[in-house]
């Protein structure tokens, strides 16, 4: 599962934090973690600035905004270069399948920041999976609200928080199309 804290939402938009957390789908089993700060200035150097979602950033709490003050941020594209080694492991699996919340959302945006750095992507480009997508189906054939079926714990608009939030409700949306 990635997750990411943008400064907008296209796929221009300047990344603030990247978190991925191996899962097992059919379990909801978390496995290891992937979380790192952008630095600020690196980030605004590659992306484009929404103003809409800094004025929304604004409003968010104080846990949520202290990302902006991160003392052990990282250039993007050492970040993505960890990310890469991070995701990119052997361990004798098939590839990785790529869970982001929304198809033109994180995969697209990431992808588009390693386009930028003329980097490989860490992930085939059909093994991109769509959060979002398998909510609706469930609702839509099962009657499931899976969003509503998980609590969220931690910090919200923490990449990594909302990336373990995702998995539940993921896990829980299979669940329920399974049944």
């Amino acid at each position: 599962m990635i997750d990411m804290e943008t400064l907008g939402v296209s796929v221009s938009s300047p990344i603030i934090s990247i978190a991925a957390v191996y899962f097992d789908l059919t379990t909801g089993e978390i496995g290891d973690t992937f979380y790192k700060v952008v630095k600020l200035d690196s980030a605004l150097e590659h992306g484009v600035v929404e103003p809409s979602t800094l004025s929304w950033w604004m409003a968010q709490p104080y846990e949520a905004r202290k990302i902006f003050s991160a003392t052990d941020a990282s250039i993007l594209e050492d970040v993505l270069k960890e990310l890469s080694l991070f995701m990119l492991r052997d361990d004798g699996q098939e590839p990785i399948c790529v869970w982001g919340n929304g198809a033109s959302f994180d995969n697209a945006i990431l992808s588009n920041a390693y386009r930028r750095f003329g980097m490989a992507l860490p992930w085939q480009f059909r093994k991109d999976r769509d959060v979002r997508t398998i909510v609706d189906l469930a609702k839509r054939l099962k009657n499931f609200d899976a969003l509503s079926s998980v609590l969220m714990s931690g910090v919200r608009h923490n990449a990594l928080d909302d990336a373990h939030y995702q998995i539940e409700y993921v896990s829980a949306a299979y669940h329920a199309l399974r049944d």
